[in-house]
């Protein structure tokens, strides 16, 4: 046996001397410093502890010079360790039964730290492996150390100085556990009493004994909220005494007011301490937002809790839990709403939770269905059944009728509740015509069709009244009366501008004949003048021709060549009076005003000319 032990002794300092000078040559990669150790060892049975011995002599050796030297020298060993651990990892990967040595190698280095220095090493040895620690072949085998660690470096940290330190810890073993590790489950529901509230009960501090009574009331429930196995586990009658203080607390809460503060952290105002219950401090801590807060948490959290277990005296519980959750957003500024939203959501956690706990913790991971084994099934066609035969059917068994469903009622309202009014709706519109804003024609929201159309909508249900002061549907002119309100002008003057009419002009007729429908092609051509003649357009009756017939065309001017036309073309002239031409003429040859013109030969006045002769 001695033998035995010299010799694991000399071959673990070999195995130190190894990993010590990988450890050392910066140059030199983790993964060669892995496979010289894997030489060393090859073909030894207990390899895995012949490893583990050296390496863990190697960081006593190492943790003992760096205390004794500089600050300078204990961030360098820090480095030296971070390097010690990545080759263990890659030995570890090497061979799988070694992968709890790393693991040893990080407890040691953790426990013989002082509590400055353990949040640098617990990032350089820990955090930085993050992806090692997720891998089952090496966390599989050191899972318990690791959870023994970090258990007792929890332990040893302070939850107040050492508060974002812990919580990297706690976070940590939440990603590399799987979700059904029962390790951290608090099966029986057990509630924790160190933490005590300890307060005076020498009534002659106070000059009046109704302060004492508020006083001592305040502090009384902490008994209660700090183990509700007391409540529990009580009876009606005991149970009374609870009901009455948190009322109490309640009530003092909602007496008093909590000064605002401004330009604080959130982060600062949620970190929690132990209460001080001197008497002198009580007015002072019901002013603080903080503390309020604190208080209002803890009551909503138990109560919450109380609601589920005591059925018989669930009215009670939900009743003080919602007074709570109202001080904490009308009386806990800045951040009351924020905060009243958390705990919200964390109470709904925890119900899961605990319902989780109560059927038995099962495992949340499932294996995957195998898809190739299952038997096809059998598609039936719908056959819906007729009037008679669904009137023959028990009304138990009939469709829900949604028409007055609650959900139904709920969602809509919630809808109609989202939707917004028309002056927060065009505040888009007024940021776009501010020239501060520096925003481009093309991205104006009036080029947005969808946008205009909503605003349309609002507006009918708002101000339909404006719909007839824009008939062209015009946002711009809502725009334009939600500003006049604002300065208190008068907007019913602000409408859009009309279209321009333009006067139609009469043809020229002989006062002997009588207006034709259209020019008579036979008729006579104007007899020449000496001057030349004038730039002058012919002007074209507005006439619509009968129905059925086409409109004659005009004279030709002097000098052209007219073609023969046959007597039988020639028609009688007509004594009935013409109808009024229409406004929208679009396919005689009359004088197009409104800028459509389409296939007659008339005059086009605004440039929109299409497929007729006219100009």
């Amino acid at each position: 046996l001695v033998q035995d032990a010299t010799a694991m002794a000399q071959l673990g300092e070999a195995i130190g001397r190894v990993l010590d000078e990988g450890c050392r040559d910066e140059g030199r990669e983790e993964a060669r410093c892995a496979e010289a150790v894997k030489s060393v060892v090859e073909g030894l049975e207990d390899a895995s502890d012949s490893v583990e011995l050296g390496a863990r002599q190697l960081v006593v050796d190492v943790l003992s010079r760096a205390s004794a030297e500089s600050r300078t020298q204990s961030a360098e060993s820090t480095a030296y360790l971070s390097k010690l651990v990545g080759v263990l990892f890659r030995y570890a990967e090497l061979d799988p039964k070694s992968g709890r040595v790393a693991f040893h190698v990080i407890e040691d280095a953790l426990e013989a730290s002082a509590e400055g220095e353990c949040e640098e090493r617990w990032r350089l040895l820990v955090e930085k492996y993050r992806k090692e620690l997720k891998t089952e072949e090496i966390f599989g085998r050191g899972k318990f150390v690791f959870l023994r660690l970090c258990n007792g470096l929890l332990k040893r940290l302070s939850r107040t100085r050492h508060a974002e330190l812990c919580g990297r810890i706690l976070f940590l073993l939440s990603a590399v556990f799987p979700l059904s590790e029962r390790s951290a489950v608090n099966v029986k529901g057990d509630s924790s009493d160190i933490e005590t509230v300890v307060y005076s009960d020498e009534e002659s501090q106070f000059e009046d004994p109704a302060d004492y009574e508020e006083y001592a009331s305040f502090w009384k429930l902490q008994k209660w909220l700090s183990t509700p196995s007391l409540a529990l586990q009580g009876t009606n009658e005991s149970r009374k005494e609870m009901w009455r203080l948190a009322d109490g607390a309640l009530t003092t809460l909602e007496n008093s007011t909590a000064n605002v503060v401004e330009n604080t952290n959130p982060s600062e105002e949620l970190l929690t301490g132990k209460y001080l219950t001197d008497p002198h401090l009580l007015r002072v801590q019901l002013k603080d937002s903080v503390f309020r807060m604190q208080i209002c948490t803890q009551i909503y959290i138990m109560f919450d809790h109380f609601r589920h277990e005591l059925t018989e005296e669930n009215d009670k519980a939900i009743a003080i839990r919602d007074r709570a959750l109202h001080l904490v957003r009308t009386s806990c500024p800045p951040y009351g709403d924020e905060h009243a939203g958390f705990i919200e959501q964390l109470a709904e956690r925890e119900r899961i939770w605990v319902k989780w706990k109560k059927n038995g913790c099962p495992r949340f991971e499932k294996e995957p269905m195998n898809l190739d084994n299952l038997p096809p099934r059998k598609k039936t066609p719908f056959d819906p059944p007729t009037r008679e035969e669904w009137m023959r059917t028990e009304e138990s068994e009939r469709p829900p009728d949604l028409s007055d469903h609650d959900e139904l009622a709920k969602a809509c309202k919630e809808l109609a509740a989202k939707r917004p009014t028309l002056e927060n709706f065009l505040k888009a519109w007024d940021e776009a015509d501010d020239p501060e804003n520096g925003i481009e024609e093309a991205y104006h929201p009036k080029n947005d069709p969808l946008y205009c159309w909503r605003a349309r909508r609002l507006i009918v249900l708002e101000h339909p009244e404006w719909m007839s002061d824009m008939p062209d549907g015009d946002v711009a002119i809502a725009v334009a009366k939600l500003r006049a309100i604002k300065r208190g002008e008068d907007h019913t003057a602000i409408k859009a501008n009309p279209l321009p009419e333009v006067p139609r002009e009469t043809p020229a007729v002989a006062p002997t004949q009588t207006p034709k429908r259209a020019l008579d092609a036979s008729s006579e051509a104007p007899a020449p003048s000496a001057e030349p003649p004038s730039p002058k357009k012919v002007k074209v009756a507005t006439t619509m021709p009968p129905k059925g017939k086409s409109p004659a065309k005009p004279p030709p001017p002097e000098g052209t060549p007219s073609s023969k036309k046959s007597p039988k073309e020639t028609k009688p002239k007509s004594t009935k009076e013409p109808p009024p031409p229409r406004k929208d003429d679009q396919r005689g040859g009359g004088k197009d005003t409104q800028g459509d013109h389409q296939r007659g030969g008339g005059k086009d006045t605004q440039g929109d000319h299409h497929r007729g002769g006219g100009k």
